[in-house]
């Protein structure tokens, strides 16, 4: 269609045309433009002489241009009003190259020249953005980690979210109808900023911004909001709502980050290393944290391989070796490390710690930039040379030792041995490294190992221990361990010299019997000689009788005479049987066990020796406690042991005196007690009243025909029941004999 000036409905319809408020774009049915309005110019951007006789296919994205002529021809098929890609999201495009998004609405228009389609096209970007908007707030509705607060128009709170309420310390029932500048007291610079941002934001509808707001509590929040006004269908806004995001914890990370930052920086510079970044590409180092370094200039440092020449020439294939491996493709992005010698500026040989890590590559793998690290290690070279010197001389010394040396940690496992410990007990050192010092002690001292070690590491002192060692053939080595703690290798441990046993141990078990022999042979001579006597009184006095007997003829007097010898025969038959008692005890008499009554024990030896104590006139008193315990004996022994202890306090208390038998517990153990009213027994003769055949009385122990034997079978008889007996004494007051038993 080509309208003339003088037409006057052609003038009507281009007046309508640009009074349309929306693009009008009419083409024919090969789709070429041939009518278009100014709201078209201002929408896309062209003139219209731009548009005029082009493809309507130059208004739509690239993407969609294809597939646009079949429904075209579809809609001449059968023209008539509705939108076009209903359901659909359409999308033209600017001559800038922008896309955007569009409502487009298509009409007929019959002419002389055929059917043209009227396109009215609408820019629909705000309304997608509002609806951005309120998808936007649906989902922060939904999602409660941001604080979602609803406004009017004055800024007047009217919702406010459970999120909201954790994030500022409101509840929502002490914050709704009051101002947000009252509740969130949101810092801004000046005021004159605060009415800047409100004026644009009345504007523009929208504002998002990161700030400082304050909790009830006074703490200081920082927020990411986003604020949105929205209007009615008049234009006319109704409400804001504003969505914040506590930020707080972010910021804090990243204003240590900032401050971590700086601080390497300071370290960088501050470094006695040089770091560089090499990039690969030019070559050349682009960051270099000095100037200098071994005497080399910055411009000697920035160029690659500038230091080639001075690096020692044994050490320069490994590194170019090294370099190429770190360069090449496939790289990893881990750390490789290689140490090298390097000629100083002076001429003098420094050692180098090279560190090298990918810094950047770009897709195929290929590093394009490497971070390196170079450290003067010269100092610590040395210093490995002469521990390397010292730790050769320490282990030379070390297995040159006899002793056999076992260092351990705290837990008892080995870390070190000499070779005289791997000798002594037919292990390799590696062996042993895997071992713990209980596997190598007697099963009875190792079973206190770490009683020990607890000793040892809390005093810190040397310690003394005799132990027995397992060889790995099963024989007992005795040893003397001498202990400390000590440092090794930064931690602390123990070090142990085990000294072998087994000669001096000899030579002291074979010094240990000749003095056992020696005190046997004395043992027997005194014995002897106290047996003799004791025998050689009775036999005198059978020989005697037997003599007498010859030569008299009186039957009375002969009667006499064979009363002697009965009564010196049954004395010799006591004394044999008292020899014979000591001699079953020492040979470790089988003993029989069970629990006992203590009351029960003292009152039976108290009714065998009450009719000799009648006899003699000596008073037998009992003083028990309440609730004695059990005690688990031999009743019969025990029996044994005490009557022997209350026999002798009848025999040397006088007649009219007293024998008092208390038993009584102390500290869970049972002690039974005899106290007699005798003459005493002084301090010279006191510690040795338990030795076998001892007599304080040798004259009134001859006259009561007692050998000295009571004492010693007693004391036999506890000691063999784990318990204890001793004497006190007053004299001119009486004797108390004790004996202690553990409880059942």
């Amino acid at each position: 269609m080509r309208p003339t000036s003088g037409n006057p409905a052609e003038d009507k319809f281009r007046a309508l045309l640009e009074s349309a408020p929306d693009a009008m774009v009419i083409v024919n049915q090969q789709g070429i433009i041939t009518l278009v309005n100014s709201q078209t110019e201002t929408l896309f951007g062209y003139g219209r002489e731009e548009l005029l006789n082009q493809p309507v296919e130059i208004l739509i994205p690239e993407s969609f241009r294809s597939r646009h002529p079949a429904p075209r021809n579809r809609y001449i098929a059968d023209p008539h009003v509705r939108g076009m890609g209903v359901g659909r999201e359409l999308y033209a495009l600017r001559k800038n190259g922008s896309k955007f998004p569009v409502e487009i609405s298509l009409s007929p228009i019959q002419t002389e020249e055929g059917v043209l389609i009227a396109s009215a096209i609408r820019d629909i970007s705000e309304r997608k953005k509002q609806e951005r908007v309120l998808r936007f707030h649906a989902s922060l509705q939904e999602n409660v980690s941001e604080a979602v607060i609803a406004t009017d128009v004055e800024f007047r709170i009217q919702s406010w979210n459970r999120a909201a309420e954790d994030i500022y310390g409101w509840r929502a029932e002490e914050v709704i109808g009051k101002l947000t500048a009252d509740v969130l007291q949101t810092e801004y610079k000046s005021p004159q900023e605060r009415e800047r941002i409100l004026q644009a934001f009345l504007i523009e509808g929208h504002w998002e911004s990161e700030f400082r707001q304050k909790r009830k509590d006074g703490r200081e929040l920082y927020i990411l909001g986003s604020t949105t006004l929205f209007k009615d269908k008049q234009g006319v806004p109704f409400g804001i709502v504003s969505v914040n995001h506590d930020i707080t914890e972010r910021h804090q990370i990243e204003e240590a980050l900032d401050q971590s930052e700086k601080n390497l920086r300071l370290i960088t510079q501050n470094s006695p290393d040089i770091i560089y970044i090499l990039d690969l590409k030019q070559q050349r180092a682009t960051y270099l944290n000095r100037t200098e370094f071994l005497g080399y200039s910055q411009n000697e440092l920035e160029s690659s391989g500038s230091l080639l020449h001075a690096i020692y020439p044994e050490d320069k294939e490994p590194v170019l070796t090294h370099w190429r491996e770190v360069t090449s493709e496939g790289a990893t992005k881990g750390t490789s490390l290689i140490e090298y010698r390097l000629r100083d500026k002076s001429g003098q040989w420094q050692w180098i710690k090279s560190r090298e890590t990918i810094f950047a590559s770009i897709a195929d793998g290929k590093p394009t930039q490497v971070l390196v690290t170079l450290t003067v290690i010269t100092e610590r070279k040395q210093a490995e040379a002469a521990l390397r010197e010292s730790e050769e001389r320490y282990r030379a010394l070390f297995n040159q030792i006899e002793d056999a040396i076992f260092i351990h940690d705290n837990e008892g496992n080995l870390l070190d041995v000499n070779q005289a410990a791997c000798e002594r007990l037919g292990y390799s050192r590696d062996e042993l490294l895997r071992m713990k010092t209980v596997e190598i002690d007697a099963p009875e001292y190792g079973a206190k190992f770490y009683q020990r070690l607890q000793q040892q590491l809390e005093t810190g002192k040397l310690l003394d221990i005799e132990g027995i060692h397992i060889a790995r053939d099963g024989h007992r080595i005795p040893v003397l361990v001498n202990s400390r703690r000590i440092n090794y290798g930064g931690k602390e441990a123990v070090i142990a010299v085990a000294r072998d046993m087994t000669e001096p141990k000899r030579v002291e078990q074979q010094t240990l019997e000749l003095a056992t022999e020696r005190e046997r042979i004395k043992l027997l001579a005194d014995f002897i000689r106290d047996v003799s006597h004791d025998f050689r009184t009775p036999l005198a006095s059978i020989g005697l009788s037997a003599y007498m007997l010859l030569r008299k003829s009186d039957l009375d007097q002969r009667q006499q005479h064979f009363d002697r010898v009965e009564q010196e025969v049954k004395h010799i038959n006591r004394l044999i049987g008292r020899f014979l008692l000591m001699a079953r005890l020492d040979a470790g008499v089988e003993l029989d066990f069970h629990d006992v009554k203590v009351d029960t024990l003292v009152e039976e030896v108290v009714t065998q020796f009450s009719s000799i104590a009648q006899a003699k006139r000596v008073r037998l008193t009992v003083q028990l406690s309440a609730n004695l315990p059990l005690i688990h004996v031999d009743e019969q022994q025990i029996l044994q042991s005490l009557g022997e202890i209350l026999n002798n306090a009848i025999t040397f208390t006088p007649e009219g005196g007293e024998v008092i038998i208390q038993a009584d517990v102390i500290e869970n153990i049972v002690v039974v007690s005899v106290h007699d009213t005798g003459p005493g027994i002084s301090a010279e003769h006191l510690p040795y009243i338990f030795r076998r055949l001892y007599r304080v009385d040798t004259a009134r122990s001859a006259e009561d025909g007692a050998v000295g034997l009571g004492l010693s079978i007693a004391k036999r008889i506890v000691e063999l029941h784990q318990g204890s007996i001793g004497a006190e004494s007053v004299v001119g007051e009486g004797s108390i004999i004790w004996v202690t038993l553990p409880f059942a």
